[in-house]
């Protein structure tokens, strides 16, 4: 039985052959020697971040070289590789699995349809100060298995205080007086500048700093932020728990 609140699984990676070697395997390096030709996905990091989804593409390569020329460093969020794709290649499909506690998906039927419209696996490739705004999956929980770098997530509940989502509210409202746009605002915070002004975290907050080779399990409807501390490779998926039919239904037929 899965927890209710956020919670790191551990010995779920030991057989993946992605994670043969810690450190080295799914690596931006190794990636970009195994995906010559393979173009992926950007996220382009916030207020255009979810706008920009899947539109920028780039080789592996070229992302390798973004990771190590230090470009990124002068980005207020540096670019994010965020692809579905690539996972169901040849090599990737290969090499990971699964875990049998997240294989049944209840509503894994409606993938790719208006209520489920976005992939549910995705790989995540994020040098290091890149990172997820805050967000939540109201529909759906999600695993998170980290094969290289370090990730820091923040994983507040569904019902926490709204005001520790708008951290920047105040100066939002000032400045779209003046340019005439509101879209979004309250969501537009880069996992850096979250960090940097959230303040005191509640005592329902979680705080989870993830190695390699651990899952970090977020249950339906947690807010969380996600910074990567150190240059990450990650592949995250999302699916509906049996359990959580009862809340999922009727938000589908609203």
């Amino acid at each position: 039985e899965l927890p209710h609140t956020p919670a790191v699984l551990t010995g779920l990676l030991e057989e993946w052959p992605a994670f043969l070697n810690p450190g080295i395997t799914w690596s931006p390096e190794d990636l970009a020697v195994r995906t010559t030709t393979s173009r992926v996905s950007l996220d382009g990091g916030p207020s255009f971040a979810r706008m920009s989804m899947c539109q920028g593409k780039v080789t592996l390569e070229e992302y390798k070289q973004y990771c190590e020329s230090g470009e990124a460093d002068n980005d207020v969020a540096p670019l994010y590789v965020f692809d579905p794709d690539i996972l169901t290649s040849t090599f990737a499909s290969d090499e990971f699995s699964t875990p049998p506690c997240f294989s049944n998906d209840v509503m894994g039927c409606i993938n790719g349809t208006e209520y489920r419209p976005l992939p549910p696996a995705w790989l995540l490739v994020g040098v290091k100060r890149s990172g997820t705004p805050i967000h939540d999956h109201p529909l759906t929980v999600a695993w998170n298995a980290l094969l290289v770098g370090c990730k820091l997530w923040c994983c507040l509940p569904p019902d926490v205080d709204e005001s520790l989502l708008l951290l920047n509210l105040d100066d939002e409202e000032e400045c779209s007086s003046s340019t005439g746009s509101n879209d979004n605002a309250d969501f537009d915070l880069s996992a850096m500048e979250w960090f940097r002004q959230c303040g005191k975290v509640p005592e329902s907050a979680k705080i989870i700093v993830q190695r390699p080779g651990e899952v970090v399990y977020l249950p339906a409807g947690w807010f969380h932020v996600v910074l990567n501390v150190e240059t990450s490779t990650a592949i995250s998926v999302s699916l509906t728990l049996r359990r959580d039919l009862p809340v999922v239904l009727p938000l589908l037929t609203e």
